[in-house]
């Protein structure tokens, strides 16, 4: 009986890690740092930048496939408008279309009460999405994982900047990203385009390209595609002109008129490629090169690397049952732990945890006493007041 029991909890364990990751597109992690953003010779003022946080970037565009998947979600949430001419608006908040399914460039079909996606473009990048249609499947993403829906329909606002959810890029994270630390012209690096690395007019195939077509030679220093190239990106700020004052977290003016587009698109000239290159566009506007990518704020964390390729740490029992009577133990195999830190998948720290032993035990209590509800959370140890590692623990009923 104990056995099966073992088995059950193992398959229940399998199937929540695949559901929870199945619907994320593939991220990358984005150090914190600082660089200089902008371009003199480009009309943009350059100034230094510091990102003070981590944060993670989808590798690629995201594609016909994922934005499908999104769609069929929140009609099953009722959370779609389709109207006789085949625009798609939010149902709930303020009512704005979100894609263009009446152009012949959309690669996306409404038939018999479902989205489907046209024959042959899986993965290419979703165009014909407005921004307002960018940003709201940053919200039924997050709604389908268990995280923070980041922007307030009411008014389309980012509610925060600082929570684990999904969201569009700030200018800054995008061309820090790009550029990365060393004021590389193009992702790339300084090497001219060519039709190795980049989907352009004067290199391309004139039209989408499938994400990830012009790896390796097109990616940027971190590992991301087509970030210059194939399709425009949108980025969460308000169009405005830079200061050449240092900026910290910047997220650009709090008002504008139109949206920042950033990297270019199949129909861009090469002039348009640099990483420092800027765009801009109406929110409800649509074009068959406009697409996005997303990014999440990475859990809080350390600033020290995690250390543990020299300690191994457990975590028992694994997944844990609510209401039994075994405290959850953390432990190293070599030094002390000082500290273990307790989240939320949101990103909610509700406990933290002192030791000074090899062995820390939790209740499985948050701050206010009560026992944790059940779903998966970060756990992360602490060793000499610096991070060892993350863990996953499951809690079940």
């Amino acid at each position: 009986m104990i056995k099966i029991k073992s088995i059950l909890i193992q398959i229940i364990i399998l199937v929540f890690f695949c559901q929870l990751k199945a619907q994320i597109p593939q991220m990358i992690n984005i150090p914190s740092g600082n660089f200089a953003m902008g371009s003199d010779s480009l009309g943009f003022a350059e100034h230094e930048v510091t990102i003070t946080y981590d944060f993670e970037m989808g590798k690629y565009e995201t594609t016909t496939s994922k934005y499908c998947e999104m769609l069929n979600f929140a009609l099953s949430q009722n959370e779609l408008l389709i109207l006789p001419n085949e625009s798609i608006l939010n149902l709930n908040g303020d009512q704005q279309e979100l894609l263009d399914l009446d152009s012949g460039s959309c690669q996306i079909e409404f038939v018999d009460n479902a989205f489907n996606v046209l024959d042959g473009t899986e993965q290419l990048p979703i165009v014909e999405v407005t921004w307002f249609g960018a940003a709201f499947y940053c919200n039924m993403l997050s709604r389908m994982n268990g995280g923070n829906e980041l922007y307030n329909l009411q008014n389309w606002d980012c509610a925060t900047y600082s929570e684990s959810g999904f969201r569009l890029p700030t200018e800054a994270e995008w061309e820090y990203t790009a550029r990365y630390n060393d004021g590389r012209i193009y992702p790339w690096g300084n090497e001219p385009p060519d039709s190795t690395r980049v989907n352009c007019f004067d290199f391309g195939v004139a039209g989408l390209a499938e994400v990830g077509s012009y790896s390796p030679l097109g990616d940027s220093q971190l590992g991301l595609c087509e970030m210059n190239g194939n399709v425009w990106e949108w980025c969460n700020d308000w169009f405005g002109e830079y200061s050449d004052e240092p900026q910290i977290d910047p997220i650009g003016p709090q008002t504008g008129i139109r949206k920042v587009i950033r990297g270019a698109g199949w129909f861009s000239p090469t002039d348009q490629l640099p990483a420092a290159n800027r765009s801009r566009n109406y929110q409800d506007h649509s074009y068959y090169d406009f697409g996005f990518r997303i990014v999440n704020f990475s859990m809080p964390s350390s600033t020290e690397p995690e250390l543990e390729n020299s300690y191994h740490s457990f975590i028992y029992p694994n997944p844990w049952i609510i209401n039994s009577n075994v405290d959850i133990k953390f432990s190293l195999n070599s030094g002390s732990i000082n500290k273990v830190e307790i989240y939320t998948i949101k990103g909610q720290n509700i406990r933290s945890i002192e030791s000074d032993a090899n062995i820390a035990s939790w209740d499985g209590k948050d701050k206010s006493g009560k026992k944790i509800a059940s779903g998966i959370y970060l756990c992360k140890i602490f060793s000499n007041s610096k991070k060892i590692t993350s863990k996953k623990l499951l809690v079940l009923r």
